[in-house]
């Protein structure tokens, strides 16, 4: 039985993740870190509310056996940059530490696409740096996906993000070949993904695009 932490569970793809791992008997106890309280009630669910603004004083599980980070911001809900690379970089930095110390084996973590901690662009330099981040944890097993547009149903929609969903839909026929990666995938089809991929038993650092998540 595994006891397994999620950071980013009220998110659309982390609210895919917490209920798999909830109804899934190879995990017996989750521990879920949010801002917010979980709706979700069950007796191996363990809801630490926090603002992370003090980390060091959280409850952690005595042995963990893995990390799903499915954190995630936007310059619109975070416009403030210190917060952002926060949200991004310094609170899976804390757990990847916090974990190592407790055995962590395993991490996941939800990247994006033209991830690139040299790009221009702030949201994929942040989340290259973040990749870099996780690969160099001295974690066993790190699995890092790179999903094109996510589809799924978002508690805030930002200005016209379901009109962008129904085209990006229309875009995925010309995704073929070395382009398949730019495929749009379901929140729920990126959530099973990493639930199968944390049965595996394969070490080292791997990255999941879309033409790896397909099947």
């Amino acid at each position: 039985m595994k006891t397994a932490i999620i950071l980013g569970a009220t998110g659309m793809i982390g609210q895919k993740v917490l209920n798999l791992l909830l109804n899934d008997n190879r995990y017996s106890t989750i521990y879920a870190y949010t801002r917010q309280p979980l709706k979700e009630q069950s007796e191996k669910l363990i809801n630490i509310v926090t603002d992370f603004s003090n980390m060091s004083q959280l409850s952690f599980p005595e042995i963990v056996d893995s990390l799903f980070s499915c954190l995630g911001t936007t310059k619109k809900k975070t416009p403030n940059m210190d917060r952002y690379r926060f949200t991004e970089i310094s609170i899976p930095q804390y757990f990847l530490e916090v974990g190592r110390n407790k055995g962590l084996k395993t991490v996941h973590f939800i990247s994006s696409i033209g991830a690139n901690k040299d790009s221009k662009n702030f949201y994929l330099k942040i989340k290259g740096e973040a990749e870099e981040l996780f690969r160099e944890a001295k974690i066993d097993t790190v699995n890092i996906y790179q999903p094109g547009f996510l589809i799924g149903k978002r508690e805030i929609y930002s200005p016209g993000e379901k009109m962008i969903q129904k085209i990006a839909k229309l875009l995925d026929i010309f995704c073929v070949g070395k382009g398949k990666k730019y495929h749009s995938i379901t929140s729920t089809h990126l959530a099973k993904s990493m639930i199968m991929v944390d049965d595996t038993e394969v070490n080292g650092s791997k990255i999941y695009s879309y033409k790896d998540l397909e099947q």
